[in-house]
């Protein structure tokens, strides 16, 4: 069984870049958000893990992780659209969370489906090296 997961950017007021993650969506436990949280904790990292498009597994680096475009899948990314898109696109895929990096603040949050993703938490930061 798979726990889903949207991760996205915000690029304006109300305007986000987003992709899928099939597997191990969950915020903690070295879960997608544990991830996100270690090693995506800058503006260029999340653009460039966002620009290869929909995932089986999130790695630490970019180049590692499980993009569907590798096993001859055409590229899908999700570009300027508002939240409320993305949290229709979440329900679309059954993704239980939808995690959100905010340059301006670099920072991380994520959204439940237990709430229909309407109540944001914040990530517990973390030091990186080499980010």
């Amino acid at each position: 069984m798979s726990t889903r997961s949207l991760i996205a950017i915000e690029k304006d007021i109300n305007v986000y870049d987003c992709s899928y993650c099939h597997f191990d969506g969950y915020p903690n436990e070295g879960g997608v958000g544990t991830v996100l949280g270690e090693h995506y904790l800058s503006e260029e990292k999340v653009v460039d893990l966002l620009s290869k498009g929909d995932m089986s597994f999130l790695k630490a680096e970019v180049d590692e992780c499980e993009f569907y475009t590798k096993r001859g899948e055409a590229l899908h990314v999700i570009k300027n659209v508002s939240f409320e898109k993305i949290k229709h696109q979440a329900t679309n895929v059954w993704a239980e969370y939808i995690y959100v990096y905010f340059p301006a603040e670099n920072c991380w949050q994520y959204f439940d489906s237990s709430d229909n993703f309407c109540h944001a938490k914040n990530m517990v930061r973390t030091e990186s090296v080499g980010v």
